[in-house]
C-alpha cells in the first residue's frame, strides 16, 4: 500500500471466517511485510512494503460482504497497489465482484485465499477471475491437507504458496505458528509488492496502472514451479519472479569509429545473472553515437 499509519487493536485486519478469535490478526502482516536484518522474529516477503491494515471482520472473524466490498473500495481510493484478502466465504456477491473488477481496472493486484475445506468449490472473493487465488502447500511441495484445490473443468485456484506450519507475528508482539490458505496468500501479496516496486525502481513514486498490475500477476503465474494439477500454474518461485522482472540499467559511452550514421547501427546486449541467461535486447545508440 502507499501509507503506513499507526495501527492498534481497532484497525488490524481480521482473519477469515474459518479462524476463530482474534489472536492472529497481525499474522498476515509479518508474512507479507515483516522487517528484516534486525535479528528479531521472521523475515517478511517484502520487508520495505508499506501497510494499511483494514478491518472488515469483527473480533470473532465474522463480517458481511458489504464490509469486504467497502474495504476494497477504500483501499483503491487511498492508493493501495496490492490488496491481500485473507478471508472468504461461499456466497457470491455481485457487488463484491464489481468492486474487485474496479480495483483491477485501477491497477490493483488482488490476492485471495482459496479456502480451507479440502474441497473444489469456489470461495469468494478469491475465486473471482480478477483475484489471484492462492492455495496452500506443505514443506515438501505437496498440497496442505485442508487447502481447497481444482478438480474438473472449473479451476478456481491459480497458484500455491507455503501454508503449513507458518511462523509469523502476533498482535501482542510475539510469534506464533498456524496453517491455512490465509497464511499462503500474504506470500503472494508480498511478492506482488516486490514486483510492483521493481517496475518503478527508478521513480520517486510507484505508478499504479492496469499494465503494471497485469505484468505483476503474469510474472507470478509464469515463473511459478509446477507441483501438480490441483492448481492452474504452480507454487510461487519468488527468486525466479524477481530475477526475471529485474532489468539492468547501464550508463556510459558507446564509440562507433568509422560509422557516419551510428543511429543506423543495431547494438545487442545480453542480460545475465551469473551463468544464467535471462534475455537479449537490441537498441540503437542514436545519431550522436552515445
Amino acid at each position: 500500500c502507499s501509507a503506513a499509519p499507526a495501527w492498534d487493536d481497532s484497525t488490524m485486519v481480521m482473519g477469515p471466517p474459518w479462524i476463530e478469535g482474534d489472536s492472529l490478526r497481525a499474522f498476515y502482516f509479518g508474512t507479507g511485510g515483516g522487517a528484516t536484518n534486525n535479528g528479531i522474529g521472521i523475515a517478511g516477503t517484502a520487508p520495505n512494503v508499506k501497510l494499511i491494515p483494514l478491518k472488515a471482520m469483527d473480533r470473532f472473524a465474522q463480517g458481511t460482504t458489504v464490509d469486504v466490498r467497502e474495504a476494497i473500495q477504500w483501499a483503491v481510493a487511498n492508493g493501495c497497489h496490492v490488496v491481500n484478502l485473507s478471508l472468504g466465504g461461499t456466497v457470491h456477491d455481485p457487488a463484491v465482484e464489481e468492486a474487485c473488477i474496479a480495483a483491477w481496472a485501477a491497477g490493483v493486484v488482488l490476492v485471495g485465499a482459496a479456502g480451507n475445506s479440502a474441497a473444489s468449490f469456489p470461495v469468494y472473493p478469491g475465486a473471482y477471475e480478477v483475484v489471484l487465488n492462492v492455495g496452500a502447500t506443505r514443506q515438501d511441495d505437496s498440497r496442505w491437507l485442508w487447502s481447497n484445490f481444482n478438480s474438473g473443468p472449473e479451476r478456481y485456484v491459480d497458484v500455491a504458496a507455503p501454508g503449513d506450519g507458518i511462523l509469523s507475528t502476533l498482535n501482542n508482539g510475539g510469534l506464533g505458528i498456524d496453517s491455512g490458505t490465509s497464511y499462503a496468500a500474504p506470500f503472494a501479496s508480498g511478492l506482488a509488492a516486490l514486483l510492483y516496486g521493481l517496475r518503478a525502481r527508478d521513480q520517486a513514486t510507484v505508478e499504479r496502472s492496469p499494465t503494471h498490475a497485469a505484468a505483476v500477476r503474469s510474472n507470478i503465474e509464469s515463473y511459478s514451479d509446477t507441483i501438480g494439477d490441483w492448481i492452474v500454474h504452480g507454487r510461487l518461485n519468488a527468486y525466479q519472479s524477481v530475477l526475471r522482472a529485474s532489468r539492468a540499467t547501464v550508463k556510459g559511452t558507446l564509440a562507433l569509429p568509422g560509422h557516419t550514421n551510428p543511429g543506423a547501427v543495431l547494438v545487442t546486449a545480453s542480460l545475465m545473472s551469473g551463468s544464467t541467461y535471462i534475455e537479449t535486447q537490441g537498441f540503437y545508440p542514436g545519431p550522436n553515437g552515445a
